[in-house]
């Protein structure tokens, strides 16, 4: 299943299905990951499903915005540096 507009995006330079996004975590480590369905999930090539918990965290948000993520009993924190939603830039 293809989903389009899975985030309810508020504009065309919000974080949706395949966009690609740089993002800062708290620990200084920079990502560049790339927003999929479920079934195209490849974490080596930074693919990354829009219903994981980053994933989640990632959708409907901005270059500029802050995010905030937990897995199990962790926080995650991180600033998106860089969002690319032109379907071409895979």
């Amino acid at each position: 299943m293809i989903i389009g507009n899975v985030a309810g995006a508020r504009n065309e330079h919000a974080i949706n299905l395949n966009s690609k996004v740089l993002v800062q975590f708290s620990s200084g480590e920079t990502l560049t990951l790339t927003i999929v369905n479920p079934e195209h999930i490849n974490p080596v090539r930074g693919f990354i499903s829009y219903d994981s918990p980053l994933g989640s965290a990632l959708l409907g948000k901005e270059k500029g915005d802050k995010i905030s993520y937990s897995v199990g009993n962790r926080i995650f924190d991180g600033s998106i540096l860089e969002v690319n939603t032109e379907k071409n830039s895979l």
